[in-house]
């Protein structure tokens, strides 16, 4: 009604009920707008698809929750095994907070079974964050799978048809990894759980892997296969995992210390057209590196008579160290060490009293060295491992040069230097 184009300019909202025959009592509660934060990714994931405009590919993304779809059908919606409902403590009442997952569903846009998720093709959401991952040993989230169809259906979703993948880093095309798990689809009728969420579904990424990968990658070695998207990938077995069900991916120069893009999704790597249902649950970091450093200060005054004074300062402070109030994210991821040495020389009582020249002289040295922890052009690769890794030392010299940062001061002085009138004469 009226001028009004957009809600950017809404400045006051008015409810109305109409249609009542008889007195009614309304209570209200709390009015809110609600938005999600998770928005479709609408780029294209098949780079040999010449055409995605022309597939019949039906998307949606929805929130489940425990309040609302505990009874659903075909699958009742259950918390994933080991996790608690938040309670909130109002005037000696214990209430029980919603627990929700985010359901991406891919389906025949025209209502039938022909059609659905092309081999190959995938469908995502997003959102930007930033997020610092390298104070975390792993990576961890519950994925449940199920079928459109029916149980007894010939074409409903098998195991391992349709794969999860999670892609975070700097951007989404050119600096990012990806990991992607095949999943165990559950049965209708599942209640329990265990049933809902198996463990084979759930992902769990030492993100010690992704340095190796990114190691390999800057090698080139050949365990990694490119894709003609430009993703290289590898399975986690072959780079030192005790399992084998993730696979993960690398393209550009992605660091999971600063993740400002986020995505997770469904992919169909099944070789035929595919229709099905993935929840995604407690997307979470895990295994915090809470080992600690230390730091110290020293002084050091002295004197001989009134010829020389001489201070040094020294401070040490390794990778970390931090103070009580600060989180393990928080604390210094470098180390570092300084001294300072200044002396005062009264250089004229090395000459003869009768000359009476008054000549003090002032020196000071100062050397700070700051080693950090990361290599600050992949920063989530240690140093240490990058140096190790490099074998041309012309190349190894660099790669120090650009990371540890060496300041040396020195200052030398003649301040106040008189000739005094000779008391004698």
């Amino acid at each position: 009604v009226g001028p009004i184009s957009d809600f950017r300019s809404i400045r006051f909202m008015r409810m109305y009920m109409s249609g009542f025959k008889d007195e009614v009592t309304l209570r209200f509660g709390a009015l809110a707008l609600v938005r999600g934060e998770w928005r479709r990714y609408t780029g294209n994931f098949d780079e040999l698809d010449t055409d995605p405009d022309d597939e019949n590919t039906g998307f949606d993304v929805v929130a489940l929750n425990i309040q609302e779809n505990g009874q659903r059908s075909p699958i009742r919606y259950v918390t994933p095994p080991g996790v608690v409902r938040e309670q909130l403590y109002n005037n000696n009442t214990v209430i029980n907070q919603n627990e929700q997952s985010l359901s991406l569903r891919v389906y025949d846009k025209l209502g039938g079974t022909v059609n659905g998720l092309e081999s190959d093709d995938a469908r995502a959401v997003f959102k930007n964050v930033n997020v610092d991952m390298r104070q975390f040993k792993k990576l961890r989230m519950f994925l449940h799978a199920e079928s459109i169809e029916s149980n007894t259906d010939g074409n409903r979703l098998q195991d391992d048809e349709m794969v999860a993948f999670i892609r975070f880093g700097n951007d989404f095309t050119d600096n990012f990894y990806q990991v992607e798990m095949p999943l165990k689809v559950t049965p209708h009728g599942a209640s329990t759980p265990e049933e809902v969420w198996p463990s084979e579904n759930e992902i769990e990424l030492p993100l010690d892997l992704l340095t190796k990968l990114k190691i390999l990658s800057l090698q080139n070695d050949p365990i990694i296969t490119v894709e003609p998207n430009g993703i290289g990938y590898v399975e986690e077995e072959a780079i030192g995992s005790s399992d084998n069900r993730l696979t993960l991916g690398i393209k550009g120069n992605p660091n999971f210390g600063l993740v400002r893009t986020l995505m997770i999704g469904v992919k169909n790597k099944s070789g035929d057209i595919q229709r099905g249902e993935v929840w995604f649950n407690e997307l979470r970091m895990s295994d915090m590196d809470n080992k600690g450093g230390y730091a110290a200060v020293a002084n050091l005054d002295t004197n001989f008579a009134d010829f020389a004074n001489v201070s040094a300062t020294t401070r040490v402070s390794t990778i970390g160290f931090g103070a009580l109030e600060q989180g393990p994210n928080e604390r210094s991821r470098e180390d570092v060490f300084q001294y300072d040495i200044v002396t005062n020389l009264n250089l004229g009582k090395l000459l003869p009293k009768k000359w009476g020249i008054n000549l003090p002289f002032n020196y000071a040295v100062g050397e700070e060295t700051i080693t950090p922890k990361f290599d600050p052009f992949y920063q989530d690769i240690e140093l240490d491992q990058l140096l190790d890794i490099t074998t041309d030392a012309t190349e190894r010299a660099n790669i120090e040069q650009r990371a540890i940062d060496y300041t040396k001061r020195t200052s030398f002085n003649l301040i106040g230097v008189k000739k005094e009138k000779n008391p004698e004469k």
